[in-house]
């Protein structure tokens, strides 16, 4: 692989001609690796979406549970005041985590979606030039 571009290296010895062709990697793209990653991209997107089916469906999971385990806190009331207070207090603190949880995952989720369908165009722009 002869390049104008040497960065100093003497391509003739074999630590230097490895350390140039990975420093080549950004400016020559060979096709055979470009299709690799950008398989290993769509492969990850897809995983993605298969995360985000399911936290949805632990989301709606969550959402159904937060009515009862309010319900059921409120039997502490049975058993004194503090240990109302406190069967309530931390219902409500369980609670906030089941929602607070599946909603900010799938936030994070969805914009490593999208970052990871922008790199797949992409690495498909860069296939598709000759």
């Amino acid at each position: 692989m002869k390049s104008p571009v040497n960065f100093g290296l003497d391509p003739s010895e074999p630590v230097a001609s490895h350390l140039l062709s990975i420093l080549l990697m950004n400016v020559v793209d060979s096709s055979p690796f470009t299709s690799q990653r950008t398989e290993k991209y769509a492969a990850w997107a897809a995983r993605l979406e298969q995360n985000l089916e399911m936290i949805a469906r632990q989301r709606s999971i969550a959402f159904r549970l937060v009515p009862i385990i309010l319900a059921v806190s409120l039997l502490g009331f049975f058993f004194g005041a503090w240990a109302g207070v406190g069967s309530l207090l931390t219902a409500v603190w369980i609670s906030s985590c089941c929602i607070y949880l599946p909603v900010v995952r799938t936030h994070e989720i969805r914009m490593e979606l999208e970052r990871t369908r922008q790199e797949v165009s992409k690495l498909r722009e860069r296939d598709s030039r000759p």
